[in-house]
């Protein structure tokens, strides 16, 4: 369990991603990108590929405001900005539940029907798609829900 809310929880998303000053006019096309529902296909963390609920793991985004879901079940809900004008895409988000207020920062890119999130708590944001033993890093990889 931990490991779905290192991708953004932990870290957020990742996640990480929402609606904000940074970026200016590049926001809201992104945000409306975000928006629906993702299916976890991958989590590593620290590291270490977890394959633990990656078939039931899902996240929802609407507007700034991403939900967690293990199932049917809530896991856990977090908002979060965006800045597409850095390279890699950023991402800030603050959890609402369960660990209210814990700020995580990261990155992000789309790439088709592809999201992927590599976030943090703290202020050492990612500056790549990858995680290493001790980093604190989260790394997932979704693929957008057909509608």
């Amino acid at each position: 369990m931990k490991s779905f809310l290192g991708v953004f929880l932990l870290a957020s998303a990742p996640l990480v991603t929402g609606a904000g000053d940074k970026g200016g006019d590049a926001v809201a096309p992104e945000l409306r990108k975000l928006q629906g529902t993702w299916l976890r296909t991958s989590f590593e963390f620290d590291g270490q590929q977890e394959d633990t609920d990656v078939k039931d793991a899902k996240i929802v985004v609407k507007g700034n405001k991403v939900t967690f879901f293990i199932g049917d079940k809530v896991f856990g809900e977090a908002t979060f900005s965006i800045d597409p004008t850095k390279k890699p895409k950023q991402m800030d988000s603050v959890a609402i539940s369960p660990n209210k207020g814990v700020k995580s920062v990261g990155i992000y890119e789309i790439v088709g029907d592809t999201l992927r999130t590599c976030t943090t708590t703290g202020d050492r944001r990612p500056t790549a798609f990858t995680t290493k033993e001790g980093s604190g890093h989260g790394l997932g990889v979704y693929k957008r829900a057909k509608r």
